[in-house]
């Protein structure tokens, strides 16, 4: 009889139970930002891959909420989400958001035509080159402030169309996007024709941050981050790049 009683209340405490049972949800909101997320990428985009790998390995049951950034952001501030993925450290993100070790980096370079020999030192050398990019991008700001003339464009598509038609010298956007977008929804003879300058105009780190009002988010920081060294350390999340069609020389 005392055995049967302990079952059923095990039971009981199953069923009554159940998230705590599958691991804590948390649930995570980010913007559609093809290739790192995305709701039509193969699963919803490499970097989302991989935290949702991280937090599934540590014992978490993580949601995907993509929404536009602004509200992203702040549904997260007021802890109604409890992490916003793919974002930038800044200091007024810090009071009200825990930051991970970075999953990888945005950043910055200078597409041209494959056959422009265009090379530069300092950024003040590219005076003579016509440069756009994306109406908003927060690089226009650095580059003014070298001297140079910067035309701001609709988005990505439009710079490649205006190199490959010459009407630009030089295109300003994020190396692992613009190359999306390049294999993506271009002819294949676009990706042959364009390329970029090796080096950085700028490089960003993207972390998640996890809201300050987020329950133990110190411990899911923590966590994460050791998740995120380990598939680092056994070549998975090099796997998972190489699976989406990328490499870690775009992620780094």
């Amino acid at each position: 009889m005392i055995r049967r009683i302990i079952l059923f209340c095990l039971c009981f405490l199953c069923s009554a139970f159940p998230a705590q049972a599958e691991g804590t949800v948390v649930r995570i909101t980010a913007a559609e930002f093809a290739p790192y997320i995305g709701a039509e990428l193969p699963e919803k985009g490499w970097a989302w891959e991989v935290a949702s790998l991280v937090l599934n390995e540590q014992g978490y049951r993580p949601e995907l909420h993509i929404m536009p950034w602004a509200r992203a952001v702040e549904l997260t501030r007021i802890g109604k989400m409890d992490g916003l993925y793919m974002a930038n450290r800044n200091p007024e993100r810090e009071e009200w958001a825990v930051f991970t070790n970075p999953v990888g980096q945005e950043v910055s370079v200078l597409f041209k035509l494959r056959d422009r020999p265009i090379d530069y030192v300092h950024l003040s050398d590219l005076g003579p080159y016509s440069i756009g990019t994306h109406r908003g991008a927060s690089i226009i700001g650095l580059l003014e402030d070298e001297g140079l003339t910067v035309r701001p464009l609709r988005g990505f598509s439009q710079g490649i169309k205006e190199l490959e038609r010459q009407q630009l010298d030089l295109f300003v956007g994020d190396r692992m996007v613009t190359t999306h977008i390049l294999k993506t929804q271009f002819p294949p003879d676009y990706a042959t024709m364009i390329d970029f300058l090796p080096k950085a105009i700028l490089k960003a780190d993207l972390h998640l941050a996890l809201s300050r009002k987020t329950r133990d988010h110190e411990k899911i920081r923590s966590e994460f981050n050791r998740g995120l060294k380990q598939i680092r350390d056994d070549g998975r999340y090099e796997a998972i790049l190489e699976r989406h069609g990328f490499s870690t020389t775009l992620t780094n």
